[in-house]
């Protein structure tokens, strides 16, 4: 299935190379920017969530949840291209549907490689596509990221809560991940209560991603 979604997403170079002695090279972010991360960051990262530990599926109460497919490109980008949802996001928001199919390769290679990703969010009982969650690498210092993103119908109904406790759980306990950390714009104050609802305790204020943060960690 990650092989068929892979080659329908072609046409957008991979983030990520293989882990090697000179680290690993890939584009973040956007699809024309490179860093490079040290073979020991690779060597970091818990060989169970490398290689075995693959799940395909996340549930919740109300949601399920997968790896992004190529039929979500359309329905994705109503979520990331809106900027009112984008607004406390990192970046700014998707300026078309090739940028989102772009954004979808990136979160797709990081599946392949590592076994988890941001994974497309959808109703448990109708399918609706309602946004995004998973744990990546963040760029700027090679921490576990907590994700989670929602379409504004989706707002006000502890959603956030639900799909971020899931993934935080998995990250934990099934991949085995030693930490995982999560961050927020500091005026972003209902981000901020779903990272204090999953009872993450605060880390640090920073800039990441281009924007001051308030830093969560978990364990």
């Amino acid at each position: 299935e990650l092989a068929g979604t892979l080659a329908a997403l072609a046409g957008a170079r991979w983030p990520w190379a293989p882990c090697g002695r000179k680290g690993i090279t890939g584009r973040v972010n956007t699809v024309r920017a490179e860093t490079r991360l040290p073979a020991a960051e690779c060597s970091a990262m818990p060989r169970r969530s490398l290689h075995s530990r693959r799940v395909s599926t996340l549930t919740t109460a109300r949601t399920r949840m997968r790896p992004f497919a190529p039929d979500d490109v359309e329905a994705a980008f109503g979520v990331f291209g809106d900027a009112e949802v984008m607004r406390w996001c990192a970046g700014e928001a998707d300026a078309s549907v090739e940028a989102t199919r772009d954004r979808l390769a990136r979160y797709a290679a990081h599946q392949v490689r590592y076994g988890f990703s941001k994974w497309a969010v959808l109703d448990g009982v109708s399918g609706e596509y309602l946004g995004d969650a998973g744990i990546m690498t963040l760029r700027e210092t090679s921490e576990l990221e907590l994700g989670f993103r929602l379409a504004r119908h989706a707002w006000g109904r502890g959603l956030a809560t639900e799909v971020a406790r899931a993934w935080l759980e998995h990250g934990l306990r099934t991949l085995g991940l030693p930490r995982v950390i999560a961050f927020a714009h500091p005026d972003n104050a209902a981000s901020l209560r779903v990272l204090d609802k999953l009872g993450m305790t605060f880390d640090r204020s920073d800039r990441l991603a281009g924007m001051d943060a308030l830093v969560y960690t978990a364990p």
